[in-house]
């Protein structure tokens, strides 16, 4: 038998058997809606998507906001007003840069809408970014995004404080598994944001 020949009969069979291989080899689960995907530290993602009721009580889906522009997830304390968040409070100042960067900001906390709302107008300055309700009707676990994103105490069970950038393809940094927040976030909010202003 010519060697050309053989050789291809040969490429064909390996071509062959990669193609049978391919056709039969089962599809890779799609990532489901909240599910938080597996990442190690260092590497960047997309961030786990959620959806929650905002301080007017209206539905509000992340991935609505990750599929269009660059985010800003700031995760504040239930316990003190909105406005005490340092992050919060300068976002909602340069609120006009933050946009013109092509980002939009999201606050998440376990204070109700009422009580962000009630805040709001004795401050007389209402939040121009949805300030969402970490507590969701149909997830039977407090605080759902707080845990998908594990900005919960490992050790103590405490929700955690956190300013964390989804950039403007969607993904984020992650440490040890989690999306990473920022270590200094006002450093890094006023170098982003490129703002004159303190």
């Amino acid at each position: 038998m010519d060697r050309r020949l053989l050789m291809l009969l040969i490429a064909g069979a390996v071509i062959a058997s990669l193609t049978l291989w391919r056709v039969t080899r089962p599809p890779r689960p799609a990532p489901q809606m909240g599910e938080a995907p597996t990442v190690q530290s260092g590497e960047i993602a997309i961030p786990p998507s959620f959806e929650l009721p905002d301080q007017q009580g209206n539905l509000v889906k992340f991935e609505r906001y990750r599929s269009r522009q660059g985010v800003v997830v700031v995760f504040f304390r239930a316990d003190l007003p909105a406005s005490a968040d340092p992050s919060l409070d300068w976002l909602r100042k340069h609120y006009d840069s933050v946009k013109k960067a092509g980002y939009e900001v999201i606050g998440i906390s376990t204070q109700t809408g009422a009580t962000i709302r009630n805040s709001a107008d004795k401050e007389g300055q209402d939040w121009p970014f949805p300030m969402l309700n970490d507590i969701h009707l149909r997830s039977p676990e407090p605080a759902p995004v707080h845990h998908l994103w594990q900005m919960i105490d490992a050790t103590t069970g405490e929700l955690k404080q956190g300013t964390i950038l989804v950039d403007q393809s969607g993904h984020t940094s992650y440490l040890n598994g989690s999306p990473r927040p920022l270590d200094q976030p006002l450093v890094e909010l006023k170098q982003l944001f490129a703002s004159d202003e303190p």
